[in-house]
């Protein structure tokens, strides 16, 4: 799929790249992730093409979320449908099927009657193969205000109908990191124009908000 993208029969296959640029104020670490597909063709130009899809997302949210990462107070998720279930995509047949392995309580799942150990093998009468296909059939299902999961449990099938739920917003604030004692040999601390500076390129990249940067920078100015 990437060479069809990217390249041709010339070109070398495609590779693919993350970045994490991870930044510290007083405390707490902001981590901005980003990915593409590259490959280079025939001739030696460079070839790129940014992911920006749902797979990459939730891909890179729950890689955050495992390694004990958590989103910023206020953070919205307005187009983020969840269905509110852990578990995995086992292929089946020429298909596959998505076992259920945890409901997350009150969630939309649980609502509609998905327990664990159910097992998923449609959704919205879209079947699916991969864990690519399994979300964008969810993505697509979720477009309207309800959709329909074809589930077998205990060896029968039943339909069940969802009603659509969005992520909520962020209300937890995160905890500052205790910093590490001193060593023997202490850097020479930052002044007070030099963390601005950093508090300024922050926000100008988009990591922190202008109300978090306003909350920064007063904070240093009144130390």
């Amino acid at each position: 799929m990437g060479q069809m993208l990217l390249g041709n029969s010339y070109s070398t296959p495609p590779r693919r790249f993350f970045r994490f640029n991870v930044s510290e104020i007083s405390g707490i670490s902001r981590v901005q992730a980003s990915g593409w597909m590259e490959t280079q063709m025939a001739f030696g130009q460079m070839q790129r093409a940014p992911f920006s899809g749902a797979d990459f997302h939730n891909s890179i949210m729950n890689f955050l979320i495992s390694a004990g990462g958590s989103f910023p107070a206020g953070t919205s998720f307005p187009n983020h449908a969840v269905l509110g279930v852990l578990g995995k995509v086992t292929p089946q047949g020429r298909g596959a099927v998505y076992y259920v392995a945890e409901v997350t309580e009150g969630g939309a799942a649980e609502r509609a009657g998905l327990s664990a150990g159910d097992v998923i093998s449609a959704v919205a009468g879209k079947k699916f193969k991969t864990d690519s296909d399994f979300l964008d059939v969810m993505a697509k299902a979720a477009r309207t205000p309800t959709y329909q999961l074809n589930v077998i449990r205990d060896g029968a099938a039943m339909t069940l109908t969802v009603d659509r739920d969005y992520r909520p917003t962020v209300a937890q604030v995160a905890s500052a990191v205790e910093a590490p004692a001193a060593s023997s040999s202490p850097a020479t601390a930052l002044s007070v124009a030099d963390e601005l500076a950093k508090l300024l390129s922050l926000k100008e990249k988009g990591i922190l908000t202008q109300a978090e940067f306003d909350s920064q920078k007063s904070k240093l100015l009144n130390q």
